[in-house]
Parts: structure tokens; C-alpha cells; sequence
């Protein structure tokens, strides 16, 4: 199988169903192990035309603190750090098996047992990361990319955090168990963005940022969805806004790493039309337009049936009534976040999954192809070109007769359609199988 997706108005018209029925909670408040302020940032960047003073749209943490320091860690710790790690990545692989083969006991324990494991490491000791240096690089790969010892396990434990949240929902447990380990792989992550340098640039993207950002990113993004859902069922507006704006940034940055609309506006729309309902209800009247509006834009650019966008467009109406709209930078592709080049603009609304040629299936290669093409006025295709591929010519030939039927929004000037080249897009080819999760990407393709 090939890593595209294709969607029908039926399925998201089921997706986007929001129930009316609210769980019951006890009144049992769980430490939540990660500073849920520090997320009020990403309200601010989602909805900055509903604050008086938005906040800048990068992170206050620029530097990856790893190595920086004069003095290096011992033979002995970087030894550790390795055993560790390789106790860990069997672990997280195990767990895997065991969730595929439905024994979630056995693999909640097992993740028990390997967050004992990261919790007593040096993998999240900041002064040890002050003085790592990496000894050894190329020796441990991750999805195909090549990682140093402390990206590895820092990566690891945000995965392995997130299936023990799998495991619990698998079992039954209560929503505050599921949401112990959702807060746990967020406090991992959050640790990595603020002490990693995952947003060292003006423009909030991944560009020059260390691998494990762009590895720990889609994981992030599905982590604070789930959290947003539990907030969401909740009707706790105020962790809700938190997690939701957290969850639309990492999701639009996942897609803009991959140049994937289609792939990602799923659960956006999710969490738009559940932010526009229980704003609505608190009287958040800002945020909840926007995310009305949002959603109607959103659909329009899919196979949304026609009497869901009335609907989203009635609520807008509704619920405009009570603000004063502002001007807003939001866009369909990349949310708030800025926009680097013109290219980028141009949103692709269908995409044909390539033919993956026979030989490459059956010697099980995978790759990837950088293709660019010319939109022309009706936001069809041509001229499509090869500008790099991995491994070289096996994909070309594939992904260019895809990239030949797809569909874009037209560029437009001065309200005429306009043609326009050096639009570019990635194709990518891979198998699924059991012991690969859903954030690998090919070598090469990270």
C-alpha cells in the first residue's frame, strides 16, 4: 500500500458527527505532569484576531541546548545512555506486537516497565544533554533517519507514552487513566521543543530544526488531539482551547513538512467544529466564528456534502452577531502559520495514489519523488519534472503520471485564474506492514 488517502463525503460526514452526550468525571483531579500554561501560546497564534495582544507566532525556546557545553559526558554514561536505548526500542517494538495481537495487558505493563526505564535515564536530564556529545553517529536509525542516543530515547518515549494511552483506551480504563499517559508523552514532548531548538526560525516551521523534531511532531499532534477529545467530552472550554490550539499547529505543520493537504484536514476539521460548539456554549464568541468560519472553508475545499457547510455556515452567521470580525491571516493550508514562499499557496484538492510498479513491491522498496509541475488556470496539471528521487528513477515515472491528475486551487490575480509553475509536491512510496508505526517515512523521505 501507498501512503495516500482517499476520502468520500460519507466518511467525514461521520467523522464530524458530534454526539450530544458528556461523560460523567469524578471529582478526582489528576497532577497533570506538563505545564499546561505554556499552550496558551498556541491559542494566541490560532485565534490572535480574538486577543487584544497576540502573542508572537515562534517559540521562546530557540536553542538546542544539546552538546553545548564546555566539559563532555563520561565513557560511562554515554554507555548507559546506549543500553538504555536498546532496551527501550525493543520495548517500544514488543509493545507494538503485543497491541497488533489485542494482549493490551501485557502491553500497558510493558510500557509501565520502560517509563520506570526513561524516568531513572539521562534522557530527559538537561545537564546530561549540556554535555552529550555524540560519539557515534549513524550508528542508530529511526525510521530511516539517522539519530543520535539522546534523540533516540527521547523519541521512543514519546511513543511509548502514547501506546500506553492505546492500551488503556483498549482495556477500558477510566478517562483518567487514559489521560495520565496522554499528559506523559505531551510533558516528554514539550521537554524536547523547549530544550531541542524545534522552532529556532521567525517563521514557525521545522526547517534547520534537529531531527527528533520533525520525528516527535505528527506524534505530538495525534497525543493532543486525543487529549483535546477527553477536554472536549469534558466541557472544560478552558483546557479545550489549549489543547485544540495545540493540536491545529502541529497538524498543520505535519502537513506542510509533507505538502499533504488532504492527509491532515481531517482532524483539523475535528477540532475545529468541536472548538466552534463548546466556545459557543461558554460564550467565547470569537473563537467560536472563527472556527465556524474555518470549518466552512475547510469543507468547501473537500467532498464535504453541501448541507453540512450550511449548517457550519448558519452557526457562523449566529454566532457573528456578537463580535466584531477582524481581519484574520488564516488560511486553508497552513492555518496561521506563515506562509514562507508563494508556492506554498497552492493547495492540492484531489490527488490520484500512484501505481506502485511491481518490481519495486515485490523486492519491498520504498522511497520517494520531489515532483514539480505547472498549475494552469483551471487548476489542472502539466510539465511535471523529476527534481530528486529516492532511490533514484525507480518512482519517476509513477509519481509524474499521478502528479498529471491532479487538482489544485487555481492562483488568483485580480480575480482571474492564473497559471503557474515550479509548484512542487512530494510523492511518497511505502509498504505497510506490523512493525512499522504510522509516523515512518522511507530513508531518505524524512
Amino acid at each position: 500500500m501507498i501512503s495516500k488517502n482517499n476520502f468520500g463525503s460519507h466518511g467525514y460526514k461521520t467523522a464530524l458527527l458530534i454526539t450530544g452526550m458528556f461523560l460523567s468525571w469524578s471529582n478526582e483531579v489528576s497532577t497533570a505532569p506538563y505545564d499546561a500554561s505554556s499552550l496558551s501560546k498556541y491559542e494566541n497564534m490560532q485565534f490572535k484576531s480574538c486577543f487584544v495582544e497576540p502573542s508572537l507566532t515562534t517559540e521562546t525556546h530557540s536553542k538546542d541546548w544539546m552538546g553545548i557545553a564546555g566539559d563532555t559526558s563520561s565513557k560511562k554514561e554515554n554507555s548507559d545512555l546506549r543500553k538504555i536505548n536498546t532496551i527501550i526500542n525493543k520495548n517500544h517494538k514488543k509493545i507494538i506486537s503485543l497491541l497488533s495481537k489485542g494482549r493490551h495487558e501485557k502491553s500497558l505493563g510493558l510500557a509501565k516497565e520502560s517509563i520506570d526505564l526513561i524516568n531513572s535515564s539521562n534522557i530527559f536530564n538537561l545537564n546530561f544533554l549540556k554535555r552529550f556529545k555524540d560519539t557515534k553517529p549513524g550508528e542508530r536509525r529511526i525510521n530511516g533517519v539517522s539519530v543520535d542516543d539522546v534523540s533516540a530515547g527521547q523519541y521512543a518515549s514519546v511513543l511509548i507514552a502514547s501506546l500506553g494511552y492505546e492500551s488503556s483506551v483498549k482495556l477500558g480504563l477510566s478517562k483518567l487513566q487514559q489521560r495520565y499517559w496522554l499528559e506523559l508523552s505531551l510533558k516528554y514532548s514539550r521537554w524536547i521543543h523547549k530544550n531541542r531548538g524545534c522552532f529556532s526560525n521567525s517563521d514557525f516551521n521545522l526547517k534547520g530544526a534537529p531531527r527528533v523534531c520533525s520525528l516527535v511532531n505528527p506524534v505530538e499532534a495525534v497525543v493532543s488531539k486525543n487529549l483535546f477529545l477527553l477536554d472536549y467530552e469534558k466541557g472544560d472550554f478552558k483546557s479545550a482551547i489549549s489543547s485544540g490550539s495545540l493540536a491545529l499547529t502541529a497538524f498543520t505543520l505535519w502537513g506542510r513538512k509533507w505538502d499533504d493537504f488532504g492527509a491532515n484536514v481531517l482532524p483539523r476539521l475535528n477540532i475545529l467544529i468541536r472548538l466552534a460548539d463548546i466556545s459557543e456554549r461558554n460564550k467565547k464568541f470569537c473563537i467560536s466564528s472563527r472556527s465556524y468560519e474555518r470549518s466552512v472553508k475547510l469543507g468547501k475545499k473537500i467532498q464535504i456534502k453541501q448541507e453540512i457547510i450550511d449548517s457550519w455556515q448558519a452557526s457562523f452567521v449566529r454566532v457573528s452577531k456578537f463580535v466584531n470580525i477582524k481581519e484574520d491571516s488564516w488560511n486553508a493550508q497552513y492555518g496561521n502559520l506563515k506562509i514562507m514562499k508563494d508556492s506554498d499557496k497552492y493547495i492540492p484538492i484531489y490527488q490520484v495514489p500512484p501505481f506502485y510498479p511491481r518490481r519495486a513491491l515485490e523486492r519491498e522498496i520504498e522511497g520517494c519523488v520531489m515532483i514539480q509541475v505547472t498549475v494552469k488556470e483551471d487548476g489542472t496539471t502539466k510539465d511535471p519534472e523529476v527534481l530528486w528521487s529516492v532511490p533514484s528513477k525507480i518512482f519517476d515515472n509513477s509519481a509524474m503520471n499521478s502528479a498529471l491528475k491532479y487538482r489544485y486551487v487555481p492562483q488568483m490575480v485580480e480575480g482571474r485564474p492564473i497559471e503557474v509553475s515550479n509548484v512542487k509536491t512530494i510523492v511518497v512510496f511505502k509498504i505497510e506492514s506490523p512493525g512499522k508505526d504510522m509516523y515512518y517515512n522511507p530513508p531518505g523521505c524524512e
